[in-house]
């Protein structure tokens, strides 16, 4: 007929130029060409830093890609699938509906061969206020210094507002005890806040009052029969 076919074995990684030619039975030639390029290799990608833990639901992931390539991203929970945008050898993805606990994340990059690599990682979403206590303060006192202890959620940092004019500041915290120095207690009533935020950015709070009172008391005595 007028149709013609042939397979080609062995194509090596890279371009194979082919060229094709027909001869009629009168000797007369003609040519044409063309080329497969074979390639066996995966893509190049990966993912940056992602926000974790975090008190967000969303959270937009980036990369880069080899060009040309495609980028699918895959959640273990109910968090969002889909594809990536790409733009030359960048890609982003916004994952929505993060769910509590850890949100392991897989991204693939699909060349224009089908070759795939992958790349991994883990947003953990903690919305979770941290546990935080402030232990029985000296009240009242003569003292213008003391210092307050408690218990804290591990990793969380501590920090110490008075109502008055005495110190405020970051306690210092090991494991999960606290300790602060507050100085310059004023006369009467001194208000204390202690507020706990974990790493991912939630808070709680303690408070209590330190009474200040360096009045002399008031003595009398009544008259004496001598």
């Amino acid at each position: 007929g007028t149709t013609w076919s042939y397979t080609i074995t062995g194509l090596v990684e890279g371009a194979n130029g082919i060229t094709v030619t027909a001869t009629d039975t009168a000797g007369n030639t003609a040519t044409a060409s063309g080329s497969i390029t074979l390639d066996t290799m995966a893509p190049t990608v990966s993912m940056n830093s992602v926000t974790s833990p975090t008190t967000v639901t969303s959270q937009t992931i980036t990369g880069t890609v080899e060009a040309g390539a495609t980028v699918s991203v895959v959640t273990n929970t109910a968090a969002s699938d889909g594809p990536a945008v790409v733009s030359g050898t960048s890609w982003s993805y916004t994952i929505t509906g993060l769910v509590a606990g850890v949100n392991s994340i897989t991204v693939t990059a699909t060349d224009t061969a089908g070759n795939t690599a992958t790349a991994s990682g883990a947003i953990t979403l903690d919305t979770t206020a941290p546990t935080v206590s402030l232990n029985a303060v000296t009240s009242p006192t003569k003292v213008t210094s003391q210092t307050i202890t408690g218990a804290v959620e591990a990793g969380a940092t501590v920090s110490v507002v008075t109502n008055t004019a005495a110190s405020d500041g970051t306690a210092t915290v090991s494991g999960t005890t606290w300790s602060y120095t507050i100085t310059g207690l004023v006369e009467g009533a001194n208000g204390i806040t202690v507020t706990a935020t974990d790493t991912a950015g939630n808070t709680a709070m303690a408070s209590d009052t330190i009474t200040l009172d360096t009045t002399a008391p008031t003595v009398s005595l009544n008259a004496v029969t001598s």
